[in-house]
């Protein structure tokens, strides 16, 4: 059962987007492992059902092919209902195909449209 809390006015579940947007070369994974932090706490302190999404942009899509060291954690955020999307116009600038990423992550058709949308339907918005 949801409470009046859990849910927009309009009566959709909460959200939280978190937009890890990195061009610093060499941040990708500070700027990634910051918002993984950022999702675990959130998720701790925020009402029950709180939907959470991470959408990352720029050079940082690297850092979710498969076999990186972040592995472990995304499979962590993934158990825990953390959605991690990836910008398919940032996966195409990087030179890497959306089949060698993690199984987990999902791709947007843009970081910009996705975020865009979550913020439509009233989700809060914290950027990395």
């Amino acid at each position: 059962m949801t409470s009046s809390q859990d849910v927009s006015a309009e009566g959709e579940p909460r959200g939280l987007v978190l937009h890890v947007l990195s061009q610093e070369p060499g941040a990708e994974e500070r700027a990634l492992r910051g918002a993984f932090r950022s999702a675990v706490n959130a998720q701790a302190d925020l009402p029950s059902g709180t939907q959470l999404e991470i959408v990352v942009q720029g050079a940082a899509v690297v850092a979710l092919a498969a076999g990186s060291s972040l592995a472990g954690d995304v499979a962590g955020l993934e158990q825990a209902g953390v959605r991690i999307l990836a910008c398919s116009n940032s996966l195409a600038s990087a030179g890497l195909d959306a089949a060698r990423l993690m199984e987990s992550i999902a791709v947007a058709s843009s970081a910009v449209g996705q975020v865009t949308r979550r913020q439509w339907l009233g989700w809060a918005y914290v950027r990395f």
